[in-house]
Order: C-alpha cells, then structure tokens, then sequence
C-alpha cells in the first residue's frame, strides 16, 4: 500500500471527476453514443467524464484513438 501524500493543496490520492455539465442519459443514448463510450473504456457507461464526452461521439472516438495510442 502507498502511502498518501497531502501538503501544501497537493496530493497523490486518487481524486475522482465530476461534470459540472450535464451528461448523457443512457436510457435516451443514441446508438452511436453507446457504441463509442462500449469502445472507449470499460468503465465508461459509468462514467461522468465519459458520459459527458458522449455529447459528441465522433470526438470522443477520436480522443480515444489518440490516448490509447500514446499509451
């Protein structure tokens, strides 16, 4: 286990993200944004910051494509 770190405003814990901007309903989602966000990330379908970037599935595909190739 690591140890956490807080000082001076800055951590090494684990934060979590949320939108501050509404975020797609996935009982409303078209198919394309259920295709992209199943494409995206395991976690996706559960998360704000995906379940935002779905507004625009061509984009979302695209930052995708770029993280998963620079990792």
């Amino acid at each position: 286990m690591s140890t956490i770190i807080a000082s001076h405003g800055f951590t090494n814990a684990s934060l979590e993200w949320e939108a501050w901007l509404d975020v797609i309903d996935l009982e409303q989602a078209s198919a394309d944004q259920i295709t992209v966000l199943e494409e995206s990330n395991p976690k996706a379908k559960t998360s704000d910051y995906y379940l935002f970037l779905a507004h625009q599935p061509a984009i979302l595909r695209q930052r995708s494509a770029a993280f998963n190739a620079i990792m």
